[in-house]
């Protein structure tokens, strides 16, 4: 009986750390977002190699990567673009948002803005685990694979 409580422990840990991760990630994206809006993102065009390289390095390693599964070439190019998007979008305005967070302190943490877009944050990441649970269901297709 205990096993069985330890291995719901170590889950709802792995889980958990997983949600923050995520939520943390999406937060600093949402700020990057209103530091662009806003004209607070100084010296961002100066980082765009940055943020190519790692688009084109997540890009290589999708490619790579989906290249062991019995999937079609098509396939693996689609997520292989999918993921540097993913990529370019995160790094980048995750990036941006870190530097508004240290250049700006005051505005992310003084103010309600910052439960807020926790808040996104944490939606987001629920409605990306329901996706990529039930994939299939909303038309994204049915490989369990991935």
């Amino acid at each position: 009986m205990s096993y069985h409580r330890t291995d719901r422990r170590e889950r709802a840990v792995r889980i958990g750390g997983v949600v923050v991760g995520s939520t943390l990630a999406l937060a600093m994206s949402f700020f990057g977002v209103i530091a662009l809006v806003s004209g607070d993102a100084a010296g961002a065009f100066d980082r765009l190699p940055l943020y190519v390289l790692a688009m084109a390095a997540s890009f290589v390693a999708g490619l790579v990567t989906l290249d062991d599964y019995a999937l079609s070439g098509e396939t693996v190019l689609r997520w292989a673009t999918a993921l540097a998007v993913g990529t370019f979008l995160f790094v980048g305005l995750g990036s941006e948002g870190i530097v508004y967070s240290i250049r700006y302190p005051g505005e992310v943490l003084s103010s309600k803005l910052f439960v807020y877009v926790v808040s996104a944050g944490l939606m987001a990441t629920g409605i990306g685990f329901w996706v990529a649970k039930y994939r299939g269901e909303v038309g994204l297709g049915s490989d369990n694979r991935l």
